[in-house]
């Protein structure tokens, strides 16, 4: 395990996309000392599969689950996201929005107290900023997975979300079942920009949602494994 390299791992399938989130992730002021790599995951069967793939692909400490469709615009959030991990040990992931409690939907947005900021093109720009946290970071139940920040690694559910969706809430109630603490930081203004777009299968959103809440109902899955929590 390299205590001194971040890895950014991205599930591939639009080049237009991952060249865009390449070109912001090299603007990024690098900590002296810290080495980044990109883990480029292709052919993935579900975002569980391509990230379980992307961790096993590289031995950073820090890791950085990324949407390709995302532009870090915050030039210095890598010192952000070291200087809480470093200095608060229980922080096991991070994000940028997010809730305290999950609701019994299983939907982070529809949950009271969300936290954080973000700007999104949905063919148009929309900024949604929630509350702000009144220290380094705010203790949260569940963040959005178009960015997760991790300085230890927990293998993601790939045999129950087999998809695209809950991928990030289920991976988030086992960080939060081996003990670890959730956080978001405190921005200021938006860390990142997500190129979206206005179109979500609901349908399929549906039929995992209910998976989820089965699954967590059920205790979580037995094959979730915690490799350098220590």
């Amino acid at each position: 395990m390299d205590d001194k390299k971040i890895a950014f791992l991205l599930c591939v399938n639009d080049e237009h996309y991952y060249t865009k989130c390449l070109r912001h992730i090299s603007l990024l002021s690098v900590p002296k000392g810290y080495t980044i790599e990109v883990i480029e995951i292709r052919g993935a069967e579900s975002m569980t599969e391509g990230y379980n793939k992307g961790m096993e692909k590289t031995d950073a400490k820090y890791k950085i689950y990324l949407h390709q469709d995302v532009m870090i615009i915050h030039h210095m959030m890598l010192y952000n996201m070291l200087d809480i991990f470093l200095n608060f040990p229980k922080v096991g992931m991070l994000g940028v929005v997010g809730c305290e409690h999950l609701n019994d939907q299983g939907l982070w947005w529809d949950s009271p107290n969300r936290f954080g900021k973000i700007l999104e093109d949905k063919d148009y720009y929309v900024m949604s900023v929630l509350q702000e946290p009144t220290d380094h970071y705010q203790s949260v139940e569940a963040i959005d997975g178009l960015i997760m920040m991790t300085q230890y690694d927990l293998e993601w559910e790939s045999s129950v979300f087999d998809d695209w969706h809950f991928y990030d809430i289920s991976q988030c109630e086992q960080f939060k079942a081996h003990g670890y603490d959730i956080g978001i930081p405190q921005q200021g203004y938006p860390w990142v920009i997500h190129e979206c777009g206005p179109i979500i299968n609901m349908e399929r959103y549906e039929e995992y949602r209910l998976k989820f809440l089965d699954w967590k109902k059920n205790g979580y899955s037995s094959s979730a494994r915690s490799f350098f929590a220590n």
